[in-house]
């Protein structure tokens, strides 16, 4: 037995030099313990949680959650100050660069190396942790378990009149390549295939006429809302959604297709991929024209894992 501890005393302090002398590889293994975190890690988390905003569930299926108050009218503003000259005209994606050209508007992404970049996706992370883990007993949570990785970096649209988004979905027909961490062109395209399984967009700029954002496959009545203890006032649904839709009735404020109204700093938040992984077409959406003004948003993609 002595000798066996002997043994294991010796093994035991080998590795304690191993790692001491490569600390690499102690981030690999996840059972040696949490990584220490960084104060600059430490004070993004701290302001990524400062902002009080509230979420509420408008559908269960597909999860659809309206946000209010994401960010504060301090951030908008820096993020319209930093974005406003890099804004270029707005492409859809397309493996073969043959997508139709239904999209008028302009866009661009908010640079990574801006502090506010950092907390907007900590923030997000944070939320996406509150629905799905951690969040309160008594905040929405969704029913089925999220499968998710990493954010795409965050992209900033801007409309003026006349400019709109048609229907369309966030998801790929083809899923995408993401680039390998840390390794710059020579990573580019080589790491796992991912989807976007979910998307949050956020009005930075509400000062325009029109510009809803529409689901015009999905239905909502405040009446089943109700019903499914969603106790917000007729009030709260009419500063959000747009009941005199085209799609829907005004008089018993029900929507077969629902427009979310432009509202500063807030925000809708939806799943794009079912739970097998594949893209769930009842969230097509569009951005409706801007009849008048104009409609800054950000959009924040969020990545799922299908392997390499």
């Amino acid at each position: 037995m002595a000798k066996t501890w002997g043994v294991l005393s010796i093994l035991v302090a080998l590795a304690a030099v191993f790692f001491t002398f490569i600390p690499s590889l102690r981030s690999a293994i996840p059972f040696l313990g949490p990584q220490e975190i960084s104060d600059e890690q430490l004070r993004i988390e701290a302001l990524a949680s400062a902002q009080n905003y509230t979420y509420t569930t408008v559908l269960d299926d597909p999860p659809l959650i309206y946000i209010d108050d994401f960010l504060s009218a301090a951030e908008i503003d820096e993020i319209l100050n930093v974005s406003s000259p890099l804004f270029v005209p707005s492409q859809v994606y397309s493996p073969d660069d043959t997508a139709p050209k239904h999209r008028t508007s302009s866009s661009c992404l908010l640079p990574a190396e801006n502090p506010l970049a950092s907390v907007v996706s900590a923030r997000a992370l944070q939320f996406l942790s509150n629905i799905t883990k951690t969040g309160p007993p008594n905040a929405p949570h969704m029913s089925e378990p999220l499968s998710y990785y990493a954010l795409e970096k965050i992209q900033l649209v801007k409309y003026l009149p006349s400019e709109y988004y048609h229907h369309h979905m966030d998801w790929f027909d083809t899923l995408i390549r993401d680039d390998l961490p840390g390794k710059g062109e020579a990573g580019r395209g080589r790491g796992r295939y991912y989807n976007r399984v979910a998307s949050f967009f956020i009005y930075l700029q509400d000062d325009c006429r029109g510009g809803e954002t529409e689901f015009p496959d999905l239905d909502f009545a405040i009446a089943s809302a109700a019903e499914q203890d969603r106790l917000k006032s007729e009030e709260f649904w009419n500063e959000r959604i747009d009941f005199s839709n085209k799609h829907g009735t005004a008089e018993d404020k029900s929507a077969a297709g629902i427009s979310f109204k432009p509202r500063k700093g807030s925000g809708v938040f939806w799943v794009n991929l079912l739970p097998i992984g594949y893209g769930d077409e009842r969230v097509r959406h569009a951005g409706l024209p801007v009849e008048q003004g104009q409609k800054v948003g950000m959009n924040i993609w969020v990545k799922r894992d299908f392997g390499w």
